[in-house]
C-alpha cells in the first residue's frame, strides 16, 4: 500500500461525502440545489416520506436466541429461538450466526408466507469442522410492511442480537 500525502486524503474525504451525499462538490448540503430538496437529517433538510422530520422511523422488534448447546462431532443439527414483532402479516426475518472470531458460519431466514409463526424455534445444520467451542453470536434482521397493502415504505432492522456457547460434550 502506497504512503498517502494529506492532499490525497483531503481529496479522498471530499470525494466520500460527495458520494454519500449526491452531491456536487462544493455544493451545501445545507441549502441543497435549486429544485432539489436538503438533505434529511441535516440542517435545513427536508424530509423524506409521509414522516415528518421529528417522527421517528419505525423499527422492527423481537428477539433471537439459542440454548447453550454441546458441539458434536461431524454435522448436527442445533436449535435458534426466534420472536418477530411487528405490524401486520407481511414480515421476513434473517438470522445469522457468528463464531467467536465473528466468522459467519451459518444463515437462514423465517417469513410469514412459510407456516412459520411470528414465535418459534428453527433448527439448522452445522459441522464440527466449521467452528470452535465457545461464545456465538446471533443476529436477525427483520423486514416488513407497515401497512396491510404495503403502500408505505418497508420497513427494516436488525433487533437485539443473542449469544450462546457450544460445549465440550462431557468425558466419562
Amino acid at each position: 500500500m502506497l504512503p498517502r500525502s494529506r492532499a490525497a486524503l483531503a481529496t479522498s474525504a471530499v470525494l466520500a461525502a460527495t458520494l454519500l451525499t449526491g452531491l456536487p462538490a462544493g455544493a451545501s448540503a445545507a441549502g441543497g440545489l435549486p429544485g432539489l430538496p436538503g438533505l434529511p437529517g441535516l440542517p435545513g433538510g427536508g424530509s423524506s416520506g409521509s414522516q415528518g422530520a421529528d417522527s421517528p422511523r419505525p423499527r422492527p422488534e423481537g428477539s433471537v436466541s439459542a440454548p447453550n448447546q454441546v458441539l458434536r462431532k461431524g454435522c448436527k443439527s442445533y436449535r435458534v429461538d426466534y420472536r418477530v414483532k411487528v405490524p401486520g402479516d407481511q414480515w421476513s426475518a434473517e438470522i445469522f450466526v457468528k463464531n467467536p472470531s465473528g466468522r459467519g458460519i451459518h444463515a437462514f431466514a423465517v417469513d410469514s408466507n412459510a407456516p412459520s409463526p411470528k414465535v418459534g424455534s428453527e433448527r439448522y445444520r452445522l459441522c464440527r469442522a466449521s467452528t470452535t467451542y465457545g461464545t456465538h453470536r446471533l443476529r436477525m434482521k427483520v423486514t416488513y410492511c407497515p401497512d396491510a397493502e404495503c403502500e408505505a415504505p418497508i420497513v427494516e432492522g436488525f433487533v437485539t442480537p443473542g449469544s450462546f456457547r457450544f460445549v465440550r460434550p462431557r468425558t466419562r
